[in-house]
């Protein structure tokens, strides 16, 4: 088999000779002494070289970098460039896709001519696919969520199709999105119509933009496109204000007394059962009786959390408040859930007049973005609060009660801590009452007994 490698159209200065790269640079490169002075200072084209029959060929990839972050023993572009883990990811799909493409053109036809395996190798590298695609994109999007129906949740689902209808829109105020034209102007009009069009947060772009990148991802691996340019598609989420309950707050939720509303009731329970065990409203709205075990003295929850449709068993110690919502739905024969049915909507809606009644109005600015927008709101906090709020307050809660973060997690599910502090809000009481306890033996610094700084009011 022919072996395909990388190398740089240009790796050194034009005034550099090749008598200069024999004589001085390599001897430099093998005492492993710098050689930064005699690279090219600009970006250069990455080739994909090949010798066949004795002949070398190259091929000019999309791909461009400046010589100072190739590293040519290695084939890949260094860990110190801002993009690398993406392009070389990006790197090695495309050589084994050249690869596989010249293989099975040899095995299918040995009578294959030199011109006409470079012709192939050529399109292959390129991602060309003339001036019209094999199918079209609509049909291929299709296509791509009728296979996932039989592989993944209904959520995933809803989003894919989310982003179906919003790149309808986009064509709409645009023009049609075709596969030989996803370059980074499409990104660049992209973003602009989600931010413009749709004004949506950037949180909400980047995950579109992942999402239109899972598919064109199928795309290459059921060969319907060759070209990697989407792969630079990228959308910066911004770290967002994590709303949760304080402890205080919560009780308030729990003792509410809503024996005339019942629906909020049941909403309210729902929500602080979440709250005191840290788990999904899809895990609530699915837990059952019998998934309750009475272990070593305490009663556990055993549940198969299913996430990217890949069960995990996680035990959740019950709680006394826990177990007080619990035992108002006793168990009866033709009940399978402990808590009755209800919709995401709903939920969502409901808790915000259970949290209001509860008199959870303190008023909160919170701050998003749109593309360069600064987007500030200023509601009761109330008006903030959803069902996922209390796996959020539960994760904050309990840190600041002292429970270390790999036990909260062995509770959650969540698979490492960068992924749990998303959902962690770290309070300015919790740091005061932190720092007390290290510096001031638990106790505030009120100054001592008589004010000399003169800062306390009067």
């Amino acid at each position: 088999m022919a072996t395909f490698y990388y190398h740089l159209d240009r790796t050194y200065r034009k005034d550099i000779s090749h008598k200069m790269v024999l004589e001085i640079i390599r001897p430099l490169i093998k005492q492993g002494k710098p050689i930064k002075e005699y690279l090219y200072k600009e970006e250069t084209s990455i080739y994909l070289a090949v010798t066949l029959k004795g002949k070398y060929f190259k091929f000019r990839t999309e791909f461009k970098i400046k010589p100072i972050y190739w590293e040519q023993e290695r084939q890949a572009i260094k860990q110190t460039f801002h993009n690398s883990m993406v392009l070389n990811e990006a790197l090695i799909l495309l050589k084994r896709r050249v690869e596989a493409k010249y293989q099975s053109v040899i095995n299918n036809n040995p009578e294959i001519t030199l011109s006409e395996i470079i012709e192939i190798i050529k399109a292959a590298t390129s991602g060309s696919q003339g001036k019209n695609d094999p199918i079209s994109f609509w049909d291929a999007y299709n296509m791509f969520i009728e296979e996932k129906k039989k592989a993944v949740k209904g959520l995933t689902i809803k989003r894919l199709v989310s982003v179906k209808n919003h790149l309808l829109d986009f064509e709409k105020e645009f023009y049609p999105i075709k596969f030989h034209k996803i370059d980074s102007s499409l990104e660049v009009d992209l973003k602009y119509f989600f931010s413009e069009y749709k004004n949506h947060y950037n949180n909400t772009i980047a995950k579109n933009i992942a999402l239109f990148k899972t598919f064109m991802n199928w795309c290459i691996e059921k060969e319907i496109v060759h070209s990697l340019s989407y792969k630079k598609f990228k959308h910066k989420e911004d770290v967002c204000d994590v709303i949760y309950l304080t402890e205080e707050e919560l009780m308030k939720l729990f003792n509410l007394n809503l024996e005339n509303k019942s629906y909020l009731a049941r909403v309210r329970d729902r929500w602080v059962l979440a709250a005191f065990t840290g788990q999904r409203h899809s895990d609530i709205r699915n837990f059952k009786y019998e998934d309750i075990q009475f272990v070593n003295g305490g009663y556990e929850w055993h549940l198969f959390q299913v996430k990217s449709n890949k069960p995990k068993k996680v035990i959740i110690p019950l709680s006394n408040n826990a177990l007080s919502i619990i035992r108002k739905y006793p168990k009866t024969e033709n009940k399978a859930t402990i808590l009755p049915p209800i919709s995401d909507t709903n939920a969502n809606l409901y808790i915000k007049e259970a949290c209001k009644l509860a008199g959870i109005t303190e008023q909160l600015p919170i701050v998003k973005y749109s593309g360069k927008k600064r987007i500030e709101k200023v509601k009761p906090k109330y008006s903030f609060i959803t069902m996922h709020s209390a796996r959020k307050t539960f994760v904050t809660l309990s840190l600041e009660r002292g429970l270390q973060p790999a036990f909260i997690m062995s509770i959650t599910g969540h698979e490492d801590y960068d992924t749990m502090k998303k959902y962690l809000a770290i309070s300015q009481k919790a740091v005061k009452s932190a720092f007390n306890s290290v510096w001031n033996n638990g106790k505030p610094n009120d100054g001592g007994d008589s004010d000399t700084l003169g800062l306390k009011a009067v």
